[in-house]
């Protein structure tokens, strides 16, 4: 099992409904907000939530 690529991760929408991918999500460098649903949040947090997603993801569909 490998890690999850932090590249991009931040310009994510977090929202699990949502999801949507964007370099405008990221007007400024610590700033997050998507330009489909409106989630604001600091980068580095969106970040974070979303390699912590994708990691439990890994970890629930490897092999025991």
């Amino acid at each position: 099992m490998g890690t999850v690529p932090a590249p991009y991760t931040s310009q994510r929408c977090p929202v699990p409904e949502c999801g949507h991918v964007s370099n405008a999500n990221r007007p400024r460098q610590s700033t997050f907000r998507c330009e489909r649903c409106g989630y604001e949040g600091n980068a580095d947090t969106v970040g974070a939530m979303n390699i912590l997603r994708a990691g439990l993801a890994r970890i629930a569909c490897s092999p025991v």
